[in-house]
């Protein structure tokens, strides 16, 4: 795990992987943990799987979506 976590809200693969597709060349992926926040009830596509296919050793990447916010006690914390 790195010192920092990015936390970046998306709701469409299309717009996170151009994100990751901007950042990829700054080398930000090699200093921070990624997390992803999915404003979807569930996950609507694989993380991973993109993840592996853009940044290779991406590393530590998270992926949450409206479900997990209810199984843990975050709920009233995050709208």
């Amino acid at each position: 795990m790195k010192d920092t976590c990015l936390v970046v809200p998306s709701i469409r693969r299309e717009s996170f992987e151009r994100f990751v597709g901007e950042w990829l060349p700054t080398g930000l992926f090699d200093r921070v943990d990624l997390v992803l926040m999915e404003d979807n009830p569930t996950r609507t596509f694989d993380l991973r799987e993109l993840m592996n296919q853009l940044v290779p050793d991406s590393g530590a990447v998270t992926h949450f979506c409206w479900q997990d916010i209810d199984v843990h006690d975050w709920s009233y914390i995050i709208p």
